[in-house]
């Protein structure tokens, strides 16, 4: 019942002697109500949610349109009745869902405070008004005015739900090795602010976003509008996030390279280390042609890169650029620097596994009438098991995004489950020399749009999604590295 609007069309064979009909919907979005009508009925079309009082489907009570809806996360079930009894025969209905009820998402609104100067420390319990430091599983709020700085490691707990109407900062002077780790189901940046590094002072050390939660987990909802989910970061306030820039993103294959080697060569000079992850675009017409592998080591001078495992299949590679050759045109195979210092990631354990993480990035009317206008700066950032599998629910999504310029630059996404990104009823963004590599059906969708800017950008290994379609039902299931309906 993830639609946003269905009609059900009923046959005048329909006779009041016939058997009920139940239909069930599950759904996995929000749904606090569902507005159901009969179409061309002028006078008392509407039929109220939860009038079914039987669910024996021979019981003559049961009346064409009465339903049921089950919002509570462990259930989301949507059951409606069809039958010929009161004249209903030809009466087509008309089902409207809503995230909300009323389809308006009332939350109370912030207080706007003034972001104090002096600092408090995640860690330390006199930064709380409990007194207490968050513990696993509970619902935490940066509260406004409040200048919190994030600094739990690797053995951090995992929080339910992060409300920022304040601004939180990741620790940026950390020691050889540590790593600050902040992980959740869902962050809500609403009023407050998210920053790791910034533009001027880029985060040296290495910072991660972990976002937790299975397919059936529970979903947020700000917006009757959005369809927010789960594992997420939904933001209408401001995302920052400013990482080390890497010495190319992307380099070339200096020779041919074939199935079952165990190294390549590539450009000398870069600053790949023992574990950095690569990804080597298809160089045939075969786009699932592609191999994701790990650094054993590499020779800086002569560019030679040797694996842990061996690579999978053909690229073709040459000592120098083949433009020359091919009217300006590099057929080299690329080679995909995926390794960034800040990463954020849709965690695969605990029930996880195959269900990944999304950046949500749009606008908010308040029920004040005022308009929070969300912006995302991201700048040598890795994203990776993001995307949720048969949604756009992309990695990176801007929905409803019309405030100031959000960028995307030096980004790194890769090993998504579904879409790499999507620009919908959007404008002002900027996605710059950044890579998408495996990611299934679309690359970067762009839908109802303007002043989107695409400049520098690779994409790879756009693969068919996993999920099988039966080929009877004459479905053609699109897919490609850009598609643009705007």
């Amino acid at each position: 019942m993830d639609f946003e609007e269905l009609k059900i069309g009923m046959s005048e064979k329909w006779l009041p002697t016939d058997k009920n009909v139940i239909l069930t919907h599950n759904f996995t979005d929000i749904r606090a109500e569902m507005n159901v009508t009969k179409v061309g009925v002028k006078e008392d079309n509407q039929i109220m949610n939860n009038t079914i009082k039987s669910f024996d489907i021979n019981s003559p009570d049961l009346v064409h349109g009465q339903n049921v809806i089950y919002n509570q996360t462990e259930v989301r079930e949507f059951h409606i009745v069809l039958n010929g009894k009161n004249n209903s025969a030809w009466t087509d209905l008309h089902l409207l869902p809503s995230r909300c009820p009323g389809g308006s998402c009332k939350m109370a609104l912030v207080e706007k405070k003034e972001v104090e100067k002096t600092e408090r420390l995640w860690s330390d319990p006199k930064s709380w008004t409990s007194g207490k430091v968050p513990l696993a599983g509970e619902d935490v709020e940066v509260e406004p005015g409040w200048n919190m700085i994030f600094d739990l490691g690797s053995d951090s707990p995992v929080f339910n739900h992060i409300n920022l109407n304040g601004k939180l900062t990741f620790k940026n002077d950390t020691k050889a090795g540590e790593i600050i780790h902040l992980k959740a189901h869902r962050i809500f940046v609403r009023a407050g602010e998210l920053h790791i590094g910034s533009k001027e002072y880029p985060y040296q050390g290495e910072a991660r976003v972990s976002l937790h939660g299975a397919k059936d987990a529970e979903a947020m909802v700000y917006d009757n509008g959005v369809e927010a989910g789960s594992k997420i970061i939904a933001n209408v306030g401001l995302v920052s996030m400013y990482g080390k820039s890497r010495f190319r993103n992307v380099a070339r294959l200096r020779a041919e390279t074939l199935k079952g080697q165990q190294y390549i060569m590539t450009d000398p000079g870069l600053d790949l280390v023992k574990g950095d992850r690569l990804g080597i675009a298809p160089t045939g017409y075969y786009n699932q042609a592609y191999d994701d592998i790990v650094v054993d080591k590499y020779d800086n001078e002569t560019g030679r890169v040797d694996f842990l495992s061996k690579i999978q299949t053909y690229h073709f590679g040459a000592p120098v650029s083949t433009a020359a050759k091919y009217n300006g045109v590099d057929i080299r195979g690329e080679v995909i620097v995926l390794g960034r210092n800040i990463q954020i990631d849709g965690d695969q354990t605990n029930g996880g596994a195959g269900w990944g993480c999304q950046i949500l990035t749009g606008d908010l009317i308040e029920s004040d009438l005022s308009i929070r206008q969300g912006r995302l700066m991201l700048d040598n950032v890795e994203i990776r098991n993001g995307s949720q599998i048969d949604t756009e629910k992309s990695s990176i999504r801007f929905e409803g995004h019309a405030g100031p310029f959000s960028s995307v630059t030096n980004v790194s996404i890769h090993n998504g489950l579904s879409w790499g990104m999507t620009i919908k009823e959007s404008a002002n963004v900027i996605v710059k020399d950044s890579t998408m590599f495996r990611h299934q059906a679309f690359g970067i969708s762009i839908q109802t749009s303007r002043n989107v800017t695409l400049d520098g950008n690779v994409l790879a290994a756009i693969i068919p999604r996993v999920t099988d379609i039966d080929p009877m039902a004459g479905v053609i299931d699109k897919g490609g590295g850009i598609a643009v309906c705007s």
